[in-house]
Formats: C-alpha cells, sequence, structure tokens
C-alpha cells in the first residue's frame, strides 16, 4: 500500500458522531444481510475492488466499492471487534450455508 494512499485515508476520515449513529439507527440504516466478491483486473489479475451490497432494516440497499486500502482498513476493524466479542464472529462463522 502507498504512502499517498495512506495519506489520503487519513485526510478524507470522517468523523463519526453518536447523533448520527443514533439517526442511523432511528431511520433503521442497519444491516440485515450483505453479498460481496472482488473485482479482478483481467489484465493483470490484480483485485481491483471489493464492492459489497447491503440490504437494510428499512427496506433498502446500497452498494460499496471497498478499494484494497479500505478493505484492509475494514478488516482491521473487523478483527478489533472479533478480539472483543469472539463469541460473535464464532457464531457468524458457524451459520454459513
Amino acid at each position: 500500500m502507498s504512502d499517498d494512499r495512506a495519506n489520503q485515508f487519513e485526510q478524507f476520515k470522517p468523523i463519526l458522531s453518536e447523533e448520527e449513529i443514533s439517526n442511523a439507527a432511528k431511520d433503521e440504516r442497519v444491516v440485515l444481510s450483505f453479498n460481496g466478491r472482488s473485482i479482478i483486473n483481467p489484465e493483470t489479475n490484480q483485485i481491483d475492488g471489493f464492492p459489497i451490497k447491503f440490504a437494510l432494516l428499512d427496506g433498502s440497499s446500497v452498494v460499496v466499492i471497498f478499494d484494497g486500502y479500505s478493505f484492509a482498513k475494514l478488516q482491521h476493524l473487523s478483527a478489533a471487534v472479533d478480539a472483543v466479542n469472539p463469541e460473535l464472529a464464532a457464531a457468524a462463522v458457524a451459520k454459513k450455508h
């Protein structure tokens, strides 16, 4: 990962307020499910991104695309949650179909 991308990530990192979190819950912008895959560049055989479609409690859905750097940051956040609550992570893995 380039230093430029890391700097860009930090420069544009949004502040997440308690009010925004509360409003998301009130507005039912809670993820019920999601589906994702990787985008592979056929010329380089490298992964260019990770699109994920989220189905929300309010009935809407949204597609976002993570680049490799932001996906790695998301994985880091997920690992921190797993460390605090390993039972939740184990339950999610056990429910795979």
